[in-house]
């Protein structure tokens, strides 16, 4: 104790989410400590594990994140990715603990064929929404733009390059890895560039959740 007291000069940070205000949240519900304290956490950090075990409120935890980064203005627009199973769960918790927010969840046919598709991400990228729900495979069929993924697969190559070139008992399996990630570059250098393409940045997200 002394030691700390004398020399220590770091500490870890103490999450505690009891300032939080909240104003969105119903007058008849509440958040328990540690969901407020997981808020706090990740509103400090660029990225944040929420690690309850099932039943102590991962739920609310996301939602009230998402809700939060609006109100502090950290986020303009939050998704939230959830289990196709849990979609229609995290929808009725929404509505119940934050009446007064505005939420788009995405309907099972929202994002299949091109108009649908356009259609909705006019309205997520253009409505005033404090968060996107959808599932996993929703956000998985959206695209990343073309130069985002070849620069990405850039950076892939590269490390694998480097890998290979320190590997000796694996080597095959890295130079498979080479040329997997060099077929892909591939097929983005031919690929063209369609502008009526909706593709993830179309949304107008700026922050993730992942249940």
């Amino acid at each position: 104790h002394d030691y700390n007291m004398r020399f220590t000069s770091h500490v870890p940070r103490t999450s505690d989410g009891s300032y939080l205000p909240m104003p969105r949240l119903a007058a008849d519900k509440q958040l328990w400590p540690w969901q407020r304290d997981w808020i706090d956490h990740a509103l400090a950090l660029p990225a944040a594990y929420c690690a309850f075990d099932c039943g102590l409120g991962k739920t609310l935890a996301a939602l009230g994140l998402s809700v939060t980064l609006r109100e502090f203005g950290i986020a303009n627009k939050p998704l939230i990715a959830v289990p196709l199973s849990a979609l229609e769960h995290f929808a009725i918790a929404a509505r119940q603990y934050f009446p007064t927010a505005h939420f788009l969840v995405a309907g099972p046919d929202d994002l299949t064929g091109s108009a649908r598709r356009r259609l909705f991400a006019a309205r997520c990228a253009t409505g005033d929404f404090d968060a996107v729900i959808m599932t996993h495979e929703q956000l998985g069929s959206l695209p990343m733009p073309v130069e985002v993924e070849r620069a990405w697969l850039h950076e892939q190559l590269q490390e694998a390059r480097s890998h290979y070139a320190e590997q000796g008992y694996n080597a095959k399996r890295t130079a498979k890895r080479l040329r997997t990630l060099e077929g892909h570059l591939d097929q983005l250098r031919h690929a063209v560039n369609d502008p009526t393409l909706i593709t993830f940045n179309s949304l107008g997200v700026d922050h993730i959740t992942v249940d």
